[in-house]
């Protein structure tokens, strides 16, 4: 059998030491490299959310302005009629960081969520947040009553001159002019 004598091990303290410290480079930057993916992960999140909270306050600030009266109405345009319009339009209204647009989809007797044989006049209020290059596009269709409001009932519900008793959006006690609210919404994008 042959000894290992001193002489000849010189270097093989070091050689695995710089094996070690490069095995444990590698995993410190492979950790980096996940810590980095999830920070940026995180804040594509974040500006997701803001963006959407920007869409639904534009959506809120348009549908505000269709119940007090107060819109500038589009007509339903394109082919096929009504589809959403795109970003160059001008027909934009800013709300805050969003911006909002409201159509006109026209009136309807026997509209979803609403009793049967009410009138009611139906608006696309279509709105859009920005975040970043994160973009929501929120759409909703919002229906104002066209009877005269009679009276509130105290518990946000209103009665119409057609006899019918509806719940607005916010609750609001109104005793006239023209009341709404919203009977679907989606997010487009």
């Amino acid at each position: 059998m042959v000894a290992l004598t001193r002489a000849d091990q010189q270097g093989m303290a070091l050689l695995m030491s710089l094996v070690l410290v490069l095995l444990l480079s590698l995993i410190g930057v492979s950790s980096m490299q996940s810590a980095t993916l999830q920070e940026k992960l995180a804040g594509s999140v974040m500006r997701r959310n803001q963006s959407f909270q920007r869409a639904e306050a534009a959506l809120r600030t348009g549908e505000g302005t269709v119940q007090r009266g107060a819109h500038r109405v589009l007509g339903c345009v394109g082919v096929p009629p009504c589809v959403p319009p795109n970003d160059a339009d001008a027909s934009w209204a800013a709300a805050g960081d969003g911006a909002y647009r409201v159509d006109s989809v026209g009136r309807a007797s026997n509209a979803v969520n609403l009793p049967a044989d009410t009138p009611v006049t139906l608006y696309r209020i279509t709105a859009v947040g920005r975040v970043g290059h994160s973009r929501t596009v929120l759409e909703s269709i919002y229906a104002t009553f066209d009877g005269k409001i009679l009276a509130s009932q105290g518990d946000g519900r209103v009665e119409t001159s057609t006899g019918d008793v509806m719940t607005s959006v916010d609750g609001a006690k109104n005793t006239g002019g023209n009341n709404g609210r919203r009977i679907m919404w989606r997010q487009i994008q």
